[in-house]
């Protein structure tokens, strides 16, 4: 995780809430990215959206050879 936010709070309640298996999971709001690698742990593919082009590029950077998608 890159630094603390309101949102990083709660990864583990959502991570804990994900069903297994789970094929397919969608990030709205991604950021940079810290949630949607950690769900790549649980999730067979993860999509991270964003709104800010800016932000998918570095959360892409962060990502490289995870296999994260951030659109």
């Amino acid at each position: 995780m890159t630094s603390w936010s309101h949102t990083a709070h709660y990864h583990d309640v959502l991570l804990r809430a994900v069903p297994r298996p789970c094929p397919r999971a969608l990030d709205v709001g991604c950021g940079e990215g810290d949630f949607a690698r950690r769900l790549s742990e649980r999730a067979g593919l993860v999509v991270g959206l964003d709104r800010s082009p800016e932000v998918i590029a570095r959360a892409e950077a962060l990502s490289e050879g995870i296999g994260t998608s951030a659109s």
